[in-house]
């Protein structure tokens, strides 16, 4: 659906709804709720235009985090742009199944929708964790762009269709923090004598190609690792995400900026069954949720990071900068890795030579902007 044809959707519902508080007593929030207890969509009452519909969402966030609040503002925003007709229920991680389980739980169908980071379905297929996240490749913008307008979100729906998914993106965000550790970093030197939590499938590669050792731990447990000294030094997403699990109370140095994601997707992934039994008009408030959920997570992301690197450095923490060879090394390294994953999987090499298409195309016109640009300043860096 076209930009224009949402915004123009939007202003019509926003005038149904506004017609129907005000010309009835009660409305459809007074109605009664509908609970999910079985594994499918719940459908009773409302009408055939406005069928009362309720569905279940798990997700791979822990509750109060930046990301869970993502995915419940999705949840509110179908609610709201649907006068309350549909409704998601929403569960955080392992309320209803692990982490590790959501994917399948979305794929069969146990839940309708889950919230994830695709990269954490990369032990499937590679692609997924260039869907997430990139080393060093798009800026936030880039991604956008890409999603919206260079063909990006075809290739998601595709890569999600294959498992019995569709997929909307529902938060870009800027560049991951970097590493936090125990004592100083900036060189693959330094790396190379820590263990390092990192999180994705190809970033652990380029750091096995380096000689460094990463160790996985979840992020709920990353507090009591670095803390207890099972780990040195970690990664887990944007200064917000890491200050709300308060990192900079077990580490002191913060070495950036984030080789290994220059930027980074949230999203719903959607049961492709559950998905075409939704009348047309629920599909269009699916898609709606999600650019309004895009919009909203973008300037709540992008300013909350901005007080929380301050309220980190104002801690103590001390801020550090990458050895320009060791940048270049990540850098050039991380390439090498991604042209390894073109040889492994077809999807990856379709991604992949799309986001390289896009880079192509807007190279003139990001060096035109230079330093007034959106991200990385040229087509190759």
């Amino acid at each position: 659906m076209s930009m224009k044809k949402l915004v123009a959707l939007v202003l019509a519902l926003a005038m149904i709804l506004s017609l129907a508080a005000c010309g009835s007593s009660g409305g459809a929030m007074d109605q009664q709720q509908q609970q999910t207890t079985t594994t499918t969509t719940t459908t009773t009452g409302g009408s055939d235009e406005m069928p009362d519909i309720t569905w279940r969402m798990v997700t791979t966030w822990s509750p109060g985090t930046a990301h869970a609040v993502t995915d419940e503002t999705f949840c509110n925003y179908v609610s709201k742009l649907s006068n309350g007709h549909f409704t998601i229920d929403y569960y955080g991680v392992d309320e209803l199944c692990a982490q590790a389980e959501v994917f399948d739980y979305v794929s069969k169908g146990t839940a309708e929708c889950g919230g994830d980071w695709a990269g954490y379905w990369a032990g499937r297929d590679v692609v997924f964790e260039l869907l997430a996240t990139t080393m060093n490749l798009f800026s936030q913008m880039d991604y956008v762009l890409w999603c919206y307008e260079g063909g990006g979100l075809d290739i998601y729906q595709s890569v999600f269709g294959e498992y019995n998914m569709t997929y909307f993106p529902l938060v870009y965000h800027l560049a991951e923090s970097g590493i936090r550790s125990s004592k100083p970093v900036s060189t693959v030197e330094d790396m190379q004598t820590m263990k390092v939590r990192l999180g994705g499938v190809l970033a652990g590669r380029v750091a096995e190609k380096l000689g460094i050792t990463p160790v996985t731990v979840a992020g709920g447990e990353l507090y009591e690792s670095l803390q207890r000294g099972v780990i040195d030094a970690a990664e887990y997403s944007t200064p917000y995400a890491d200050y709300t699990f308060h990192l900079e109370e077990v580490t002191d140095y913060w070495v950036a900026p984030a080789w290994y994601q220059s930027a980074g997707c949230n999203g719903v992934m959607i049961n492709l069954d559950a998905w075409n039994e939704l009348p047309d008009n629920y599909k269009e408030i699916i898609e709606m949720a999600s650019y309004l959920t895009m919009f909203d997570a973008i300037h709540r992301y992008d300013y909350n990071d901005i007080g929380a690197t301050n309220d980190i450095l104002a801690s103590g923490t001390q801020l550090t900068e990458w050895d320009p060879e060791a940048w270049d090394t990540f850098c050039a390294t991380a390439e090498e890795v991604y042209e390894e994953a073109r040889a492994e999987s077809e999807w990856f090499d379709t991604c992949y030579t799309s986001m390289l298409d896009y880079k192509e195309n807007i190279a003139q016109y990001r060096d035109m902007l230079d330093l007034y640009g959106f991200g990385f300043n040229s087509a190759t860096e």
